[in-house]
């Protein structure tokens, strides 16, 4: 039986220093899985800014200690216009009630401004019951809005997962 003892699992510095292995330190104690809590933040984050007339939906959850970043990519607003149908010979086509047929054209289509999400930041942390909330817009290097919203509680970050992480 050939058994590992703790030295041999030291690692070498470039110095020549042997550093010990993160097996010595303390594991994260098992956390509550958040996700359909999260799920559930973001159905409401939707909803929330549906209700005032903003497109959006949340395409990315990054999930930290002590706040949840919710990665909102803003929709389109889309202008249309009522057209009346007409035939050939531009008469107006009417329906069997004898109303004229109408069909809604797309006439403009652009993104959703950030400031009317960033204006909604008050009725947002009202509507996920938190202290505050913080958005950031847009996030670096991302195409979309960052709402950072306060953990229901915190979570240790231990030294051996500051270690292991990439």
């Amino acid at each position: 039986m050939d058994m590992e003892t703790p030295v041999d699992q030291w690692r070498h510095s470039a110095d020549g220093w042997q550093l010990p292995p993160t097996k010595l330190l303390t594991p994260q104690p098992a956390a509550a899985d958040r996700e359909a809590d999260n799920q559930r933040r973001a159905q409401l984050i939707e909803q929330t800014l549906f209700s005032f007339g903003v497109d959006a939906k949340v395409v990315e959850i990054n999930e930290g200690p002590t706040v949840t970043q919710f990665g909102v990519e803003p929709g389109w607003d889309v202008k249309t216009k009522t057209v009346t149908e007409r035939d050939a010979a531009g008469s107006v086509l009417t329906d069997a009630d004898g109303q004229p047929r109408t069909n809604e054209v797309e006439v403009s289509r652009t993104r959703i401004r950030v400031n009317r999400i960033t204006a909604l930041q008050n009725d947002l942390a009202l509507a996920l019951a938190a202290p505050a909330l913080r958005i950031e817009a847009p996030v670096p290097g991302k195409a979309m809005v960052g709402i950072e919203v306060p953990n229901g509680s915190t979570t240790v970050v231990t030294m051996r997962q500051i270690l292991e992480s990439p």
